[in-house]
């Protein structure tokens, strides 16, 4: 139905193979590669399905997996019931990795609190541990920001992980969204851990259920495994060179292969936040000193054969480069002006849907899954767009433009950009003359 092939504009896009009548169900991203519910809102989210309790009818909900002593969840994970959390035990929480590294973050960040208002007034400005240290040599200002200033800070980093003794904090405070993003992080070293421990074998075509709206076929990840190129990423930074291939079409395409596929914006990002550079280490170093044993006795690094932490350099660095640009907001369904953010997540497939401010595909999540519908009749070999935002009819097309880029990375010359800048060009002629 579709293909990913070059664009005219760079960068790769999903591309219409025949004609497709308009609601047609054209793409299901299965759930998350990666993904964070904000902590504000743990109890009101099914951790499984990302359902809102309040939507229900409830101020909560109340499945956990385990009690604290306090009543509440361990690991702070509610589910809407039963078969969520099954299901989540299952799929998400395998070997209870997941609860394991959600629990001891939880804990070690309860830990850091403590001792910081123990050390309230004691400050007398000197940095209390080594990341502190570093994160006073990343400089401020974007246009600071350089790609070898960024490989120099993670081999700083690394190198503290290295020289770090024996019950040492590598950070001693944490800033108020840390651990949100370390628990963003867990879920991308658990998932690569059950993809090295728990393969899962390919499903078989023909026993694949079809959700499509339409008569016509419902094509499934496979679909953006073909017609890939193999040219490098335009990124220099030297650990990122690797141009790795979709998975074949036996696999999911929501596996760390695919992940590795998409668009890196690191020195974008960066450059727009370097506040962001200053967490990925802190956490990244966090994490390192918080995951649970057997894990803290073994230190990053090539060979080390410690189930979650020999991939933890890479992995944030790689995942903070496609996060920016790549992810979406976990919203309350229906979406609208109203619908509050609860989180954020990574449908690897789902980012191969460029951006148009006229566009003729939306997408639809429904539980912990992405559906993508056309919301027109599409023409053989036409581009298949979603819509990333930024398109009110009260924006005009430069500041439509400002806010892609400035969030989403890329400068828009989609057909209703271009013909609003034309026409704004010849006004603006019309009325020189």
């Amino acid at each position: 139905m579709f293909r990913i092939q070059r664009t005219p504009y760079g960068g790769r896009g999903a591309f219409a193979s025949q004609a497709i009548p308009e609601d047609t169900l054209i793409h299901t991203c299965p759930g998350p590669f990666a993904h964070l519910v904000y902590r504000a809102f743990r109890k009101e989210i099914c951790a499984y399905c990302f359902v809102y309790a309040f939507d229900s009818g409830k101020s909560g909900w109340g499945v956990k997996i385990a009690c604290d002593g306090d009543g509440s969840a361990k690991g702070g994970v509610w589910f809407c019931k039963e078969e969520c959390r099954d299901r989540w035990e299952e799929e998400d929480n395998v070997d209870g990795m997941l609860m394991s590294a959600y629990d001891a973050i939880d804990r070690e960040a309860k830990r850091l609190g403590k001792a910081n208002e123990k050390g309230k007034g004691k400050d007398d400005g000197k940095p209390r541990s080594k990341i502190q240290e570093l994160e006073k040599t990343i400089p401020k200002k974007g246009e600071a920001i350089t790609q070898d200033l960024i490989d120099q800070a993670w081999k700083s980093a690394e190198a503290i992980a290295e020289s770090r003794n024996h019950g040492e904090d590598m950070v001693a405070e944490l800033h108020k969204s840390d651990v949100d993003v370390a628990r963003f992080i867990s879920t991308v070293l658990v998932h690569r851990y059950i993809e090295d421990n728990h393969p899962t074998p390919p499903p078989s075509p023909s026993t694949s259920p079809s959700t499509s709206k339409s008569p016509s076929p419902t094509p499934s990840l496979q679909s953006f495994s073909q017609s890939l190129p193999s040219s490098p990423p335009t990124s220099p930074s030297p650990s990122l060179k690797s141009f790795l291939p979709l998975p074949s079409p036996e696999l999911s395409g929501n596996d760390w292969l695919a992940f590795l596929n998409l668009q890196n914006n690191e020195l974008a990002h960066l450059q727009s936040i370097p506040a962001a550079l200053c967490q990925a280490l802190r956490v990244y170093l966090f994490t390192l000193q918080t995951l649970p044993p057997p894990l803290l006795q073994y230190l990053p690094g090539p060979g080390s054969d410690d189930p979650l932490i020999k991939y933890l350099p890479l992995s944030v660095r790689e995942l903070q480069a496609r996060d920016a640009g790549n992810s979406f907001g976990i919203w309350q369904q229906p979406s609208g002006g109203e619908s509050e953010m609860f989180g954020w997540g990574i449908w690897v497939s789902a980012s191969f849907f460029n951006h148009s401010c006229d566009p003729n595909v939306h997408k639809v999540r429904n539980g912990r899954i992405f559906e993508f519908y056309t919301s027109s009749d599409v023409e053989e070999g036409e581009e298949l767009c979603i819509s990333y935002g930024f398109i009110d009819d009260d924006l005009d097309v430069k500041e439509r433009r400002e806010g892609l880029k400035e969030s989403w990375y890329f400068e828009c010359e989609c057909s209703r950009c271009l013909e609003e800048m034309r026409e704004k060009e010849n006004n603006r002629v019309a009325v020189q003359d």
